[in-house]
């Protein structure tokens, strides 16, 4: 099952001069078409100008009944751009839970509806090679926490945060205007991938079903009609039977 998102984007608090305390824990300040996170450094030592996460849903009522084995995210496209000269750590990528007011339409204000509560493996910056251009899909993959966590009967939304500095709230080494992104610029491919087996059969429907089709073929081959007399009975009475 492919579920495409009802809305994707990158919430932001961005062009600013702040401390990490403040831009963290800040009111978001725009929203754009995308999917990922990342950091900006400000020219300012031991400030920062942008933060980014990200907030995407999915009608996931379509799911059902349906017993879901397996699930996750995929990004295509991703951009995984800028980085840090020294030796500290670049950012990770990872879902997280999210409470937009809309679903459907993600604002800025919901850059502080973006949830802590981890659902998916942590993918890191460092362990990707450099991605400057389009490239290949990303897999975040749920957790049975995740999993747990998807509505079926209704809208399911996941943030994208990065775990390392924005959520573990650990301040990252300054470096005058360097960033650090992993991104997908491109709305459309945003997926949730779910494996799932259907929802058992009501037994108590599919005899009546296969009755009733083969009711039907009989009386299209040999003619007739099926009824049922005064006592409860079925009885097919031929298309040459002449009343008495």
């Amino acid at each position: 099952m492919i579920i495409s998102t009802t809305d994707n984007k990158v919430v932001y608090r961005g062009g600013i001069t702040e401390t990490w305390a403040t831009i963290r824990a800040g009111a978001g300040t725009g929203a754009m078409v995308a999917s990922g996170c990342g950091l900006n450094c400000s020219v300012t030592s031991n400030r920062f100008e942008d933060l980014l996460r990200s907030i995407m849903s999915f009608n996931t009522s379509i799911v059902g009944n349906s017993k879901i084995i397996s699930a996750a995210v995929k990004l295509e496209n991703y951009n995984n751009l800028g980085a840090y000269t020294g030796a500290t750590p670049n950012i990770g990528i990872a879902i997280y839970d999210a409470t937009p007011g809309d679903p459907t339409n993600i604002v800025a204000a919901d850059y502080s509806n973006c949830g802590t509560t981890i659902y998916s493996n942590i993918i890191r910056r460092d362990t990707m090679v450099a991605q400057p251009t389009l490239q290949e899909s990303m897999f975040l993959t749920l957790t049975a926490a995740g999993i747990n966590y998807i509505n079926t009967s209704g809208y399911t939304s996941f943030s994208l945060r990065d775990p390392i500095y924005d959520v573990a709230g650990s301040l990252p080494a300054w470096e005058s205007e360097r960033a650090s992104y992993i991104i997908d610029y491109n709305v459309s491919t945003a997926y949730l991938l779910i494996s799932y087996t259907a929802p058992p059969v009501d037994p108590t429907i599919a005899p009546k079903e296969v009755s009733l089709k083969l009711i039907r073929n009989i009386e299209m081959q040999f003619g007739g009609r099926f009824y049922v007399d005064k006592s409860g009975n079925a009885v097919y009475e031929s298309p040459y039977h002449r009343s008495t």
